[in-house]
This record gives C-alpha cells, structure tokens and sequence, in this order.
C-alpha cells in the first residue's frame, strides 16, 4: 500500500473542501457570527495552496516550503487561541456576570496550560536523530497542547452549562478538539523517532495528521453548513439553569 498516495490524497482532498467550507460560511455569512473562525478557516485554505504547489509541482525548495510552513503554522496557532476565545464569549455573552468571570476562568487556565507546556517542552526536548525537524514539532506540540487543554476547558464549561449538542459553537469547538489531538499525537512521537531522511513512519504519522485535518472540516461542514432544518446559534437557545448562575453572580457582585 502507497502510504504516501493516501496521505497526499487525504490532504488534496481537505484543501478543496476547505475551500468550499469557507465560500459556504461567506456566503451564509457567518462571518458576522464568528469571524475569527471564518478567518481562521481562510487561512488555513490559503497557505495550503503554495504548500501543495511545491510538494506537487516542485515550484521552490525544500526550505521555501519550511519557510511558508513555519509562517502558515504560527499565524494559524494565534487565530486558533482566537476562535477558542470567540466561542466563549459567544457561549456567555447574554450573561454580563458570567462573562466576565468566565473570561478570567479563561485567562487563568491559559496561562496554567502555558506554564505546564513550556515545562513540558524543557523537560521533554527533542530526543530524535533529525534535530532540526525533532525541535520544530516540540513547538508543534506546545502549541496543540494548549489548544487540547483550552478545548478541553472549554467543553466542561459549555456542558456544565447545559450547551447543546447541535449548536454550532460546539461543532467548530469539536472539529479543532478532533484536529488538533490528532496533530499532539503525531508531534509527540515525531518529537521522539524522527530520522534525518523520510521513512515510512513519516508517512504513517502524516497520514494521521491529515485524517485528524480532514476530519475536522467535515464536521464544520456538517454543523455550519447543514440543509434542511437550520441549527440555531448558541444565543437563541433555549434557556437553562445558566440564567440562575447569572442571577445569583449578579447578587453576590451587585
């Protein structure tokens, strides 16, 4: 079996319904209910294609691709942090007081989930034989751990507050938490075995990575773009005990 056929056809195959994916939030604009997301989403889309043209067409270096990978991740992490925040505040915007304390509680385990990563990044170096690609995804793996520690956050928080399963704060929530559980993995063992040349495990763990990425847009799909019944945003959802916690917060901090 072509390892590297599939895993190439996985990613072929994630880039076009990316890009369909965000000419659907664009044209049910979406944008004007979650805009990092969409921006996220765009990005993600746009800096795949130089990617694929060289690696497909040998349009530039091996280091122009690392170059133009290395932007593309950073910039795609920092959007990530963003759209993580925008789903807080969209979960708890109609409550004033448990907005205000759930953004504190979000600043609060960032920061702890930062101290515990680079902890994990000092203690936990790269032990492989291809230092250089060893060290990038320990930078990898800091980064996807914060993303799996505030995802995992923010799903106890949405559930102890009773958000539905369908609302599409939570579908974009669950398609980065598929995602980018799938790219920890393959960064916690590259960090650990990999060579200076490519072997077949490379192909193993990419292809991983790219079912972990393919997965997650056709979530987005399924919850953002969705024909038929419409799936209503978490502000209009019906209301729970959250409306208690808020009068409550609100007399204990008038």
């Amino acid at each position: 079996m072509n390892l590297r056929f599939l895993w190439h056809g996985a990613w072929l195959t994630r880039i076009g319904l990316q890009g369909i994916l965000c000419v659907g939030l664009i044209w049910r604009r979406l944008y004007t209910e979650f805009p990092w997301f969409v921006l996220f989403t765009v990005w993600v889309a746009i800096q795949s294609v130089p990617l694929a043209a060289i690696v497909f067409w040998h349009l530039a270096s091996g280091r122009t691709y690392f170059a133009i990978y290395q932007v593309g991740m950073a910039v795609e992490t920092i959007l990530c942090f963003a759209v993580l925040y925008e789903l807080l505040r969209r979960i708890i915007r109609d409550y004033p007081v448990l907005s205000g304390a759930g953004g504190s509680l979000y600043r609060v385990v960032a920061i702890s989930l930062m101290v515990i990563a680079l902890g994990l990044a000092w203690y936990a170096p790269a032990t492989a034989p291809g230092k250089f690609m060893a060290s990038f995804f320990v930078l990898q793996r800091t980064s996807r751990f914060l993303q799996c520690g505030l995802l995992a956050f923010l799903f106890i928080f949405a559930r102890s507050f009773g958000l539905p399963w369908r609302s599409r704060a939570f579908g974009i929530a669950f398609g980065l938490g598929v995602s980018a559980a799938m790219s920890l993995i393959n960064a916690a063992i590259r960090v650990r075995i990999e060579t200076v040349t490519w072997t077949q495990t490379d192909d193993i763990l990419t292809l991983v990575s790219q079912i972990g990425d393919l997965t997650g847009v056709l979530i987005w799909m399924g919850y953002l773009l969705p024909r038929g019944k419409k799936i209503p945003p978490s502000s209009q959802l019906p209301k729970n005990d959250l409306e208690a916690w808020n009068r409550e917060l609100r007399r204990l901090f008038p």
